[in-house]
């Protein structure tokens, strides 16, 4: 099976970063350990990048919208070509549907 690139994209960088120094704030060991586990997952969409399902948005599961769970997480990325492109990784309790709209402009007309 061909290799995928996975481009971990700033904004879920800054994510990882954050989920980093908030669990670090009680355990660093426990911090570095979630933020590898959530890396080694998305690495693991080089092999299979349509593993994960559709995020249950209509407009963004057309568009290809993917949501990858990893323990507390999840991380929503899209296939494009050969590239996987991580766009989020959020906790799971958080409210990702607004996350979600903003990934699609066109659909966030409500004020």
């Amino acid at each position: 099976m061909n290799k995928h690139k996975i481009e971990i994209l700033p904004a879920a960088w800054d994510d990882l970063r954050e989920i980093g120094e908030y669990i670090a704030q009680d355990n660093l060991d426990a911090a570095n350990r979630t933020v590898n586990k959530l890396i080694a997952s998305l690495r693991r969409l080089e092999q299979f990048p349509l593993s994960a399902p559709l995020v249950p948005d209509i407009d963004l599961s057309r568009e290809g919208y993917r949501a990858l769970g990893c323990g507390k997480y999840l991380c929503f990325y899209r296939l494009v070509d050969k590239t996987v492109y991580i766009y989020h990784v959020i906790h799971g309790a958080r409210n990702y549907p607004v996350l979600l709209r903003n990934l699609n402009p066109e659909k966030n007309t409500e004020k």
